[in-house]
């Protein structure tokens, strides 16, 4: 074997072991849970951080469940800089895309703020948290697994929710979706 042939082979060992794992750390799927009434199967992604504000972050993930697909978040703001808020069911959540268009999603149930205590490193902070749960047409979920995002907005009764998403947690997003489309389950 040729010396350029064995420095070649040598990068892409070294790129595979390293780098590799790199690239897929984070997003995982959960174990498919069996409802034992229905035994309808739900396949979900590990949450993660998707969005950030400078006043708190939005939480999501993706679960199938009888061939729908839904998108979970969560919304964390910090209760100094924001008061309660209520999410209305049929109100928009809009994923803004790098090229300035919009995926458009509705919410399926009313989510009003209250305030939880969650851990963050050392220390227990206040959040207004609310839960929003939008289903997801599976062109969107394709979309979403191929596209780059700069943000969420939230509409809530009171006013917008904006959050900010840098390249890692687009990412993060399009591997969430990417997982949940080509699961078994």
């Amino acid at each position: 074997m040729s010396i350029h042939l064995k420095k070649i082979t040598k990068v892409v060992i070294v790129f595979t072991v390293l780098v590799f794992p790199l690239v897929t750390y984070g997003q995982k799927m959960d174990k498919p849970v069996v409802d034992g009434f229905t035994h309808e199967v739900t396949t979900s992604t590990t949450q993660d951080i998707v969005a950030f504000a400078s006043d708190g972050y939005l939480l999501g993930y993706f679960a199938r469940k009888s061939g729908v697909y839904s998108l979970y978040l969560r919304i964390d703001l910090i209760p100094d800089s924001h008061s309660s808020y209520h999410v209305a069911k049929g109100n928009s959540v809009f994923l803004k895309l790098a090229n300035d268009s919009l995926i458009t999603l509705s919410t399926n149930k009313d989510a009003q703020a209250n305030v939880e205590w969650h851990q963050d490193h050392y220390y227990r902070l206040p959040y207004w948290t609310a839960y929003i749960e939008c289903t997801v047409q599976i062109a969107d979920v394709r979309k979403i697994s191929q596209s780059d995002f700069t943000g969420f907005r939230i509409v809530s009764d009171s006013e917008n929710i904006d959050f900010g998403m840098k390249s890692e947690e687009s990412n993060k997003l399009k591997k969430m979706a990417s997982l949940i489309l080509f699961s078994n389950h």
